[in-house]
This record gives C-alpha cells, sequence and structure tokens, in this order.
C-alpha cells in the first residue's frame, strides 16, 4: 500500500513543480503583454510587428497560465462540468463576445449567426454608415447592448445539462481562444474601418458652440475624403504641440484671401457676419488686446484657415498661419454628452 501510494506521489510532486514552474512563466509573460499593449494605447502604436508581438505574450501568457493551474491542481479537468458552471461560463463569454457561449453550448451555426449579427452592428457604427448622427448612433449603441445581453441569456439557456462526449468547439479553452482572437481582429482592424470616434473638448476656445468638457462624436477624415466645407469644426493635430487634437472652426480654403482686423473677418473682400463667433470673453477681458491680431494672408494649397469661435480665448490660424490638410483628423458632427444635459445631442453641423 505504501509503495503504491508513493508511486502516484512522485507523478503527482513532478506535476505540482511544473505546474508550478509554468504559472510563473505565464504571469511573467501575461505582464510583459499587458506593459506592451499599454504602452500601444499610450502613444498609439499599431505596428503590425508590434501587435503580433504583444498578442503573441497574451495568448501564450494566458494558456501557460490556465496550465499552470491545471498542473497545480487548482483548476481541475471537472472545474466547468456541473450545469450551473457551464452555464455561467457560457454566458460571461457571450457577454464578452457574443456568439462565444453559443458555440461552448454546442450550437455553432447559431453561434455564427450571432457573430455576423453582432460585427454587421458593429461595422455600421464604426463606419458611420447609417449616418454620424446622435438618433443613429444612439440606436446602433442599445442594438449592441441589447444583442450582447441576449446572446449571453440565449448562451446559458443553450448548455445542455449532461453530454458524456463534447465536440472539439465545447472546450472552455476554444472558448477563451475565440474570444482573444476576436477581440485582437477587432482592434487591430479598428483604424482601417473606423470612420468615428468620440472626442473630449479641453478648452473654451469653441464656446459657446462647444463647452470646455463636452463630449463630442467626429467623423474621421481619410486621404481620400475632400477638404472642409466653410464652417465646418474640424479637429486637427500638430506635429511639434502636446496634446490635442484640436478643434475649431474653418473660415478659409485654399486659396481664399483672407483678412482679420479688429476681430471682423474678410473673406475674398466679402465681410463675413459669422453668428457663431463671440468676440469678446467675460472670462478672460486682458486676453483682448494680446489676440486682436491683424491678419493679410492668401490660404495655400493644400492648407485650411481655422478660428474658435470664442475668438478672445483662441489660439488658432491667427497665430499658427493657415493648417496642413494632412493634419485634419476629423470632422465634428454632434454633442454626445455634456455638462448643460440640454445640448446633448445638438448637431455641430453647420
Amino acid at each position: 500500500m505504501n509503495h503504491a501510494s508513493g508511486k502516484r506521489a512522485a507523478p503527482r510532486l513532478l506535476a505540482v513543480v511544473v505546474g508550478t514552474l509554468a504559472l510563473a512563466t505565464g504571469a511573467f509573460l501575461l505582464l510583459f503583454g499587458v506593459l506592451g499593449a499599454w504602452r500601444m494605447i499610450q502613444v498609439g502604436d499599431r505596428d503590425g510587428a508590434t501587435l503580433v508581438l504583444t498578442a503573441g505574450f497574451l495568448v501564450v501568457g494566458l494558456v501557460t497560465t490556465l496550465l499552470g493551474l491545471r498542473y497545480v491542481g487548482v483548476l481541475h479537468a471537472t472545474a466547468l462540468g456541473s450545469p450551473r458552471a457551464r452555464r455561467t461560463f457560457a454566458f460571461l463569454a457571450s457577454l464578452v463576445t457574443p456568439g462565444v457561449g453559443q458555440m461552448y453550448a454546442g450550437h455553432l451555426n447559431r453561434a455564427l449567426l450571432v457573430w455576423l449579427g453582432f460585427a454587421a452592428l458593429v461595422l455600421l457604427m464604426l463606419t458611420g454608415a447609417l449616418g454620424v448622427a446622435f438618433l443613429p448612433m444612439v440606436a446602433l449603441v442599445l442594438a449592441l447592448w441589447v444583442l450582447r445581453l441576449w446572446s449571453a441569456a440565449d448562451a446559458a439557456r443553450l448548455v445542455a445539462p449532461t453530454r458524456s462526449r463534447r465536440a472539439w468547439f465545447e472546450r472552455w479553452y476554444v472558448a477563451v481562444a475565440a474570444i482573444l482572437l476576436f477581440q485582437g481582429v477587432s482592434w487591430f482592424a479598428s483604424p482601417y474601418i473606423q470612420r468615428v470616434n468620440p472626442y473630449r473638448m479641453a478648452s473654451v476656445s469653441m464656446e459657446p458652440t462647444i463647452l470646455d468638457g463636452d463630449r463630442i462624436v467626429a467623423r474621421l477624415h481619410r486621404s481620400t475624403d475632400g477638404p472642409p466645407e466653410y464652417g465646418d469644426i474640424v479637429l486637427y493635430a500638430l506635429p511639434d504641440a502636446d496634446g490635442g487634437p484640436f478643434v475649431m472652426r474653418v473660415v478659409g480654403l485654399p486659396g481664399d484671401r483672407i483678412e482679420i482686423a479688429d476681430h471682423e473677418l474678410v473673406r475674398n473682400g466679402l465681410a463675413e457676419p459669422e453668428e457663431w463667433a463671440i468676440r469678446e470673453s467675460k472670462m478672460a477681458q486682458h486676453l483682448v488686446d494680446q489676440h486682436d491680431v491683424i491678419v493679410d494672408t492668401v490660404v495655400p494649397s493644400g492648407h485650411i484657415f481655422v478660428l474658435g469661435d470664442n475668438r478672445s480665448q483662441s489660439y488658432d490660424s491667427r497665430h499658427l498661419g493657415p493648417i496642413a490638410l494632412d493634419h485634419v483628423v476629423g470632422t465634428a458632427t454632434f454633442v454626445y454628452w455634456s455638462s448643460d444635459r440640454s445640448r446633448i445631442g445638438e448637431s455641430l453641423v453647420p
């Protein structure tokens, strides 16, 4: 009896040692992956090689950690054996990535339909195919959450109480791999298909049109897009400036002669009424003289002339000169959140 127990103890000890080493290695790789992902988010680095390396650290680290838990006995082979545990896992899997729970429950065709529906809604939202306006975007966000919650509840309902044999795609690790794959592909592909993006206004330069702290949605600019139009509110980034993107209104296009004196705008010899502009600010009256810049210039090709609506509180083309179209990030479309609740949903399209 003791001899047999000793023979069983040796492999068990080896499994614990191997599991501990796997846990340490997995944790190390996961840490590298998380730090790499955080750095990519912070600096906006989406280089393909860096992305593949970071994703590799995360995936290998996760798999190694799970194997380590399995070997040391924390995660048993039957950890998801009970119907309740499997229903909970299916619910959470589809809550994170709709369709994965259905796959785990053994309904692959249903999973594919849910995936296609979710992907279609995401594409409609990211591309702005239904229009970059408040109501269509709210409808899409609500539809995505309804589908996500329904998918989670449906996946939990579909889990069979007992099943002696399961297909390869009904394993928990296949579900985890599917979630990582779906999220990774979405993150990598979004810069190439995304046409809308939210931003937070971080200055008073566009008041009263956009208040400091307002959340706005912008249609992203692509190289194939034409130049913006008069009155459009654009977002642009400057290579040598910290922060941004900056938000200003277009008042001059390539070839326009722009004259500004005493805060009055004259374009191609005609005075512009600019009903949206305020010439003085009670917040900083002492800055009015500083910003009373005399301008007489012709906008060069490939550039635009921009001004802030709050003229005495705006650092714009009067000081920076015309802005290159290559620096334009997007065009503001609507306010989706504001400290003034009455402004939520307000259009920014002239």
